[in-house]
């Protein structure tokens, strides 16, 4: 466990943040990390027009932050939303979960952290930390987004070319689920 700066135990993180707790640990920690892919979204401005009338982003901001992530995250890939959708598949939000832990301000200059911590099948799930630009956590979330058939509703499998471009960065659980 880690301790925060006013003494409080992050034993309440909730099991899906835990990759993030995980990635701030050092290199040479004995503690194995997990196969993900991850990406840091290049660091951003929040404009006025993200806060509320106390200076801070106003929560509904988050997902917007999260979709921006997400999008650059795949795209970071040679995997884009727009041409998933153009093959007929779309990824709808399932479930979104939020932590606020600091606000952020107006000014402050924030870097998204995107984990995809497991190879997607019919669904997908992106974690998020932000952190502003001192390094303090000041939220963190996850969306789970559905693959779902434009022409039926109808919830489908992940498609080949986005697993193509995922496989590399979990190739030790595939080889794991290969010899069992």
């Amino acid at each position: 466990m880690v301790e925060r700066k006013r003494g409080r135990m992050e034993k309440e993180l909730p099991a899906p943040f835990l990759p993030l707790l995980l990635s701030t640990i050092p290199p040479y920690s004995p503690f194995p990390l997990s196969p993900m892919f991850t990406f840091l979204v290049p660091p951003f401005r929040v404009r006025y027009a993200d806060t509320d009338q106390m200076g801070y982003v106003y929560y509904g901001n988050y997902a917007r932050f999260y979709e921006i992530g997400r999008v650059e995250a795949l795209r970071s890939l040679g995997f884009a939303y727009k041409a998933l959708e153009a093959t007929g598949v779309l990824m709808p939000v399932y479930e979104n979960t939020s932590r606020y832990l600091k606000p952020a301000r107006y000014d402050d200059l924030l870097t998204v952290e995107v984990t995809i911590p497991e190879l997607p099948r019919a669904r997908i799930i992106f974690q998020y930390a932000i952190r502003n630009e001192a390094g303090e956590l000041l939220h963190t979330g996850q969306t789970t987004l559905v693959f779902q058939r434009a022409d039926t509703g109808r919830l489908c499998a992940a498609p080949p070319g986005l697993l193509e471009h995922l496989k590399p960065f979990f190739e030790h659980e595939i080889n794991q689920a290969a010899q069992t």
